[in-house]
C-alpha cells in the first residue's frame, strides 16, 4: 500500500534518512484548499504581505499552482520563478529536500525564500532553528602548499588502498543496494535504498517502502525526481543527491583529477582507540574528511556534516566495519555511523549487494 502524505515522514524515518519531529497540528488556521495550490500571492509573501491571489491569474510550475494579485506580480514570478517559487522542490523544509512533499497551505518565508511543510509542527520546528535545517554548499578550504602536498599524498594512499590508481580511474559504474524488512509477519514490508552511478557524472538514487518508491536522477547539473509524478530536481535536491553519491569513497576518489577537487591534510586525530591521518576533500561544494590508517595508508572511515536523526545538520562520522573485493577493488560493505559523537543505529548498515563495471541501462537515467 502506498504511504499517505501523513505517513511519509514515518516512512523516511524508518529508512534512516531522517527522523522528523512528530507532525501534529496546532490551532493556527490552515487554508481550506488543495495542498498543491498556493492561494497567497508568492511575490507578495516575499514582500512581507499575505495577499490572496486571483484564481484567474494562476500559473502552474512543477507540482504547484500559484495565484497572483495582479499581472505585475505574475510577470515578476515568470521572469524569476526560482526566486519567488517554493524552494526544495516542494519538500517539507523541516525534513529536507528529499523528504515527503509539503503542503502549499502551510508555508513560511525565511531569508527571502518561500518554504512549505508537511504539518504545523514541522513549520514550528523549522522556524525555531532554520539555520540548522538549511544546508548550503561548503566553501573551498584554504591551506598552504605543505598542507596541499600532504593532502594529495594522502588521497593517493587512499586510492592505493582501494585497488590502485589505474583500477580506480578505469571504473565506469557502481551499483550498491541496501534492503531489509520492516515489521513482522503479514505486516512486514521491504524497505531500502540503492545508489547507481555511471561515472563520471550520472547518479540515480532509489528509496522504497513497500509500494512507495522515490527515484532521483542527476545527469550533470540537472535531473528529475519521481514519486507522485516526475518533476525537475530543485537545486537543493540536486545537491543532496550529489552529496549522497560522494559519500562513497570510490566515487569521490575517482573525481580527484577534476579541477574543482581540493585536498588539504589535517592534523592526525584519535577516534575511539585508533589514531588516524586525516585529509579534507572539497569537490563541487561538498566537503568530506577521509580517515586513513597511518601505518598502511588504508581508508578506515570518513567524516562530514549532514542531517542527523532529528533532521538538523551536524557532524557525522562513519567507520568502515567490513570490506568486500569486487572486480579488483576493495570496497566498504559495512558502515558504523555516529552523529555528534553518539552512535546512530538507524544509519549503521551492511550492504545487500555491490556491483562494479556492470551494465547500466540508459533508461535508468531517462524520464518515464
Amino acid at each position: 500500500m502506498k504511504p499517505s502524505m501523513t505517513l511519509l515522514p514515518l516512512v523516511l524515518s524508518a529508512l534512516a534518512l531522517i527522523t522528523p519531529v512528530a507532525c501534529a497540528d496546532d490551532d493556527r488556521p490552515v487554508e481550506t484548499t488543495d495542498p498543491w495550490t498556493l492561494t497567497f500571492d508568492p511575490v507578495a509573501l516575499l514582500q512581507g504581505r499575505e495577499v490572496a491571489g486571483r484564481e484567474e491569474l494562476s500559473e502552474q510550475l512543477g507540482r504547484f499552482t500559484y495565484r497572483f494579485e495582479d499581472e505585475q506580480n505574475r510577470a515578476a514570478f515568470l521572469a524569476d520563478p526560482h526566486r519567488f517559487g517554493i524552494r526544495m522542490g516542494g519538500a517539507c523544509a523541516r525534513m529536507g529536500p528529499l523528504s515527503g512533499i509539503g503542503r502549499a497551505d502551510i508555508h513560511a518565508v525565511h531569508d527571502g525564500s518561500l518554504y512549505i511543510f508537511a504539518s504545523e509542527a514541522c513549520r514550528k520546528g523549522f522556524l525555531a532553528a532554520p539555520d540548522k535545517l538549511l544546508g548550503t554548499p561548503d566553501e573551498v578550504p584554504t591551506a598552504g602548499t605543505a598542507a596541499r602536498l600532504r593532502g594529495a599524498a594522502l588521497v593517493e594512499a587512499a586510492v592505493r588502498s582501494l585497488g590502485g590508481a589505474a583500477r580506480v580511474d578505469s571504473v565506469s559504474s557502481l551499483r550498491q543496494r541496501f534492503e531489509e524488512p520492516y515489521g513482522e509477519g503479514e505486516d512486514a514490508v521491504s524497505t531500502g535504498k540503492a545508489l547507481i552511478v555511471a561515472l563520471p557524472d550520472r547518479i540515480r538514487t532509489e528509496r522504497w517502502w513497500g509500494g512507495w518508491r522515490q527515484v532521483c536522477v542527476l545527469d550533470g547539473a540537472t535531473g528529475f525526481i519521481g514519486d507522485e509524478g516526475t518533476f525537475d530536481l530543485a537545486p537543493e535536491q540536486a545537491w543532496a543527491v550529489r552529496r549522497e553519491a560522494e559519500r562513497h569513497p570510490l566515487v569521490l576518489l575517482r573525481a580527484r583529477h577534476d579541477d574543482d577537487f581540493v585536498a588539504v591534510a589535517e592534523e592526525s586525530a584519535t577516534l575511539g582507540d585508533q589514531e588516524v591521518d586525516r585529509v579534507t576533500v572539497w569537490h563541487r561544494g561538498i566537503t568530506t574528511t577521509l580517515h586513513l590508517d597511518p601505518e598502511g595508508g588504508g581508508l578506515v572511515g570518513l567524516a562530514y556534516t549532514d542531517r542527523g536523526p532529528n533532521a538538523a545538520f551536524g557532524p557525522v562520522r562513519e567507520e568502515f566495519g567490513a570490506w568486500v573485493r569486487v572486480e579488483g577493488l576493495l570496497l566498504p560493505s559495512e558502515r558504523v555511523v555516529w552523529f555528534d559523537g553518539v552512535r546512530w543505529p538507524g544509519r549503521c548498515r551492511t550492504l545487500t549487494s555491490i556491483e562494479v563495471d556492470g551494465p547500466v541501462e540508459e533508461g535508468l537515467f531517462e524520464r518515464r
